[in-house]
């Protein structure tokens, strides 16, 4: 008997710690469904993805990690951050931005320039 529990303790003690590396390994890949993801985690895309991130259920997108979410924000407040790849942009003129309240982290393709240039001719 003290055999069997021990086997079956070690058999339970892998399937978990199995479990959790599953789970770590998982978040923030890409997904197309929930069936992609583990158990529990969802599949989550911004409007700004073709493909979606596994993330535990019910949280939100990665902020500052996940192209269309929101910029995350320095510990003082001061300015936005943006995974080094991103950039911070206003979210309704894809403008780059330094506002850290006001701003979603995008890909190069997504942001803006404003026109500069002065319409007038010659």
């Amino acid at each position: 008997m003290g055999a069997r529990g021990w086997l079956l303790g070690a058999v339970l003690g892998f399937a978990a710690a199995f479990a959790c590396n599953v789970d770590e390994d998982l978040e923030n890949k890409l997904c197309a469904s929930d069936a992609d993801c583990w158990t529990n985690q969802e599949c989550i895309a911004t409007d700004f993805q073709t493909q979606g991130w596994c993330r535990p259920k019910g949280s939100d997108c990665a902020k500052g990690v996940q192209p269309g979410c929101a910029c995350d924000v320095m510990t003082d407040g001061s300015s936005p951050m943006c995974e080094y790849n991103l950039f911070a942009v206003d979210p309704d003129t894809h403008y780059e931005t330094d506002d850290p309240l006001a701003c979603i982290c995008v890909e190069m393709g997504y942001v803006e320039t404003p026109d500069t240039s002065s319409g007038s001719s010659g």
